[in-house]
């Protein structure tokens, strides 16, 4: 089964065996939906309903706890970290407002945020730092000091009056060569490059 409108399905098929595949037809080209996984907390799945307690303006989530709040949440002037790597499932809508943190800022991986909600906001000073997934929402980043360190899927993205949306470059190059990878970083994402890394990808 390939992609759609192909006319001759095995002529983009590799290493093609008619003698292996059993049916009629043996090929064919067929649109599908792909629908995204589900972001509510799995049945089953133990949780913890209330949030931690504030301890000065900080909420810490503890290592390897599934956290399921209900209802909507804002995050003012408040900070929500971890100590090691946990899960948030959200039935409501969130806002990360003034100056408002989300995640861990050393290290975005350990904190991820599931939300089947549709409004997910990041406004003024807001920070966020991890995996946000939330596959029914439009997520909004608003106000020139807003971050996001990490990832975010959603519905839609709306980012206005702000720059600092942060992905891992080495996520994006770490498959290709040198010869590729270094001009494209000097073009693309205006890096520098040194005498000693020109010398270096002429010897590679």
């Amino acid at each position: 089964l390939v992609g759609s409108n192909v006319s001759n399905p095995e002529s983009i098929i590799r290493d093609y065996d008619p003698t292996l595949v059993l049916g009629s037809p043996k090929t064919a080209s067929q649109e599908a939906a792909l629908q995204n996984p589900s972001a509510a907390l799995p049945r089953g799945t133990p949780c913890e309903a209330a949030l931690p307690p504030v301890v000065g303006n900080t909420r810490t989530f503890q290592t390897g706890t599934t956290y399921c709040p209900p209802g909507n949440h804002t995050v003012n002037s408040e900070t929500w970290t971890a100590n090691g790597s946990v899960s948030i499932y959200l039935s409501g809508d969130l806002a990360i407002n003034g100056n408002g943190k989300v995640g861990v800022a050393n290290n975005p991986t350990l904190m991820s945020v599931n939300s089947i909600s549709d409004d997910v906001r990041i406004n003024g000073n807001g920070k966020f730092y991890g995996k946000l997934y939330a596959p029914s929402a439009h997520v909004q980043v608003n106000g020139n000091a807003a971050e996001v360190f990490g990832s975010i899927i959603g519905l839609t993205a709306y980012i206005k009056g702000q720059d600092l949306v942060k992905v891992s470059e080495a996520s994006i190059f770490s498959y290709l060569q040198p010869f590729i990878y270094i001009p494209l970083s000097i073009f693309l994402l205006r890096e520098s490059i040194s005498p000693i890394e020109i010398t270096c990808l002429i010897f590679i």
